[in-house]
């Protein structure tokens, strides 16, 4: 099974460089894959506990027959086993979420907040020095938090005073990520 893993970590390393419809063959394979060992992970953890429920019914049989003192030891026993095979099956399950959210961020767009700058720096400054139509505050020195929350609350209506209906108009067509790149690139100006 580590086998199998460390193929689907290696194809999503590989996954970067590949177009985007060989990203989805990829991203489609690897998916079944992880699902096929979940199933797999599944299967063995129900023949698993089938072998104890039975290891456990014959053991207390032969424990019944020999001596009633030893019931105490047989229970700690089988507790301990479904124990480790919870433990298992949790592992198997935070790796396959893992290897779900390298693939996600393997497979996400690539946003280049410098390049959707370019639209702001004709007001706010080519390095965010000027406030916007002499109106803005100087958003240079901002953090990647102030400068999201800014641009969010553009956008809901929530943020700005006098810019507040020319930004509605800069922000409407920016998603969260758009929004989470430029934030990122002002906060280095």
């Amino acid at each position: 099974m580590l086998k199998l893993l460390l193929s689907v970590a290696t194809v999503s390393t590989l996954f970067i460089g590949c177009t985007s419809d060989t990203k989805e063959e990829v991203k489609e394979t690897t998916n079944k894959t992880i699902d096929n060992v979940a199933k797999v992970t599944q299967d063995v953890t129900d023949s698993a506990t089938k072998v104890v429920q039975k290891a456990t019914e014959k053991t207390k049989e032969v424990v019944g027959k020999v001596t009633q003192s030893t019931t105490p030891v047989v229970e700690e026993v089988t507790t301990k086993v479904k124990d480790v095979a919870k433990e298992v099956t949790t592992s198997v399950v935070k790796v396959k979420e893992d290897i779900q959210e390298k693939i996600h961020t393997a497979t996400a767009p690539t946003i280049d907040g410098k390049v959707l700058y370019k639209a702001c720096g004709a007001c706010h400054g080519q390095n965010a020095e000027k406030k916007a139509l002499n109106a803005s505050k100087v958003i240079q020195g901002w953090s990647k938090e102030k400068v999201e929350e800014a641009l969010k609350g553009y956008k809901a209506g929530t943020y700005g005073g006098a810019m507040k209906g020319v930004m509605l108009g800069q922000v409407n067509s920016l998603d969260d990520d758009k929004i989470e790149a430029l934030a990122t690139y002002i906060s280095t100006l």
